[in-house]
């Protein structure tokens, strides 16, 4: 894990730095401009999620943060693809999953099914592989 502020901060300057080597190398001369900013974004990205210097979920938002300044996109175009059904059906069951977690409800449930049907091996494969199923 990085330590000091100044290591981060440099750290990030390299990421930035790395971002516009293709520029620099002419690796990209056929693309359009928008499509070489999207580049370096998605190379900061990757950095920025690789080190860590900024936490996972702000790494998430840097296209909400840059797009609208440097591609010209519609600020709601960007925060559509957020918004979808899917990232809420997941985000509700890592919410859920968490509210199990904490209140040790996956432990109770877990020990409630194996005391009413775990009597032998067979019985115990099977519970788990409906559980897996139903979940």
């Amino acid at each position: 894990m990085i330590k000091s502020n100044s290591f981060k901060i440099s750290i990030l300057f390299f990421g930035i730095f790395l971002s516009i080597i293709p520029d620099i190398l002419n690796l990209n001369e056929a693309l359009q401009v928008m499509r070489k900013l999207v580049i370096r974004m998605l190379i900061l990205m990757i950095f920025c999620w690789l080190t860590e210097i900024i936490p996972i979920s702000i790494t998430a938002l840097l296209p909400i943060l840059f797009s609208p300044f440097f591609l010209e996109i519609k600020f709601t175009e960007i925060l559509s693809h957020y918004a979808s059904s899917v990232v809420f059906l997941l985000l509700g069951g890592f919410i859920l999953a968490q509210g199990f977690e904490k209140s040790q409800l996956h432990r109770r449930i877990a020990l409630k099914t194996l005391l009413e049907f775990g009597k032998t091996r067979k019985r115990i494969i099977f519970i788990i592989m409906f559980a897996y199923s139903i979940f």
